[in-house]
């Protein structure tokens, strides 16, 4: 007899949790492409780099996969980048790929920087991982919120638009 109501609160238990999970994980989240699109790149293009710990196949994949996850919390300040801003971040990642372990203001192919970076200081691997340095990923700063309005370069790379976007 005592199994049945403990049965009960048992499965009202496990619903509740489910209910909370839910919730928590359900309805708000933006940018969650973006930030997939935008990670995924970057796990591709960070292997090589000397202070990232990705040396194979085996570890972009693993960073891929816990980037899938940690995208579904959207982007920083509800940032919702218009698919054209997404595409010109990712062309942005690829210029700073070319300039690996260079500084970007010796690299000809450099993309640009958002005000305020220094391409002296930063190598290809640095713009990489802080991605919002990158102008045409601006929107992925919580200070600039969705749609920035692109950056100065300081090196040898010229031309560029604005940014908006989201973390990772």
């Amino acid at each position: 007899m005592l199994r049945r109501p403990m049965l009960r609160v048992g499965r009202l238990a496990l619903l509740s949790l489910f209910s909370v999970a839910f919730w928590h994980c359900g309805g708000g989240a933006t940018g969650i492409a973006a930030c997939r699109d935008i990670e995924s790149k970057k796990c591709e293009l960070l292997l090589g780099c000397p202070t990232v710990p990705i040396a194979d196949a085996n570890d972009v994949d693993a960073c891929k996969l816990f980037y899938r996850d940690q995208c579904l919390h959207g982007l920083a300040d509800s940032a919702d980048p218009a698919p054209v801003a997404v595409s010109a971040c990712l062309a942005a990642i690829d210029r700073a790929a070319t300039c690996k372990a260079e500084p970007l203001g010796s690299c000809a192919t450099a993309p640009l920087l958002a005000a305020g970076q220094d391409a002296q200081k930063l190598t290809g691997c640095d713009a990489m991982l802080a991605t919002e340095a990158l102008a045409d990923c601006a929107f992925l700063s919580p200070a600039n919120g969705a749609g920035g309005a692109g950056g100065a370069n300081t090196g040898a790379a010229t031309g560029g638009a604005g940014g908006s976007g989201g973390g990772g």
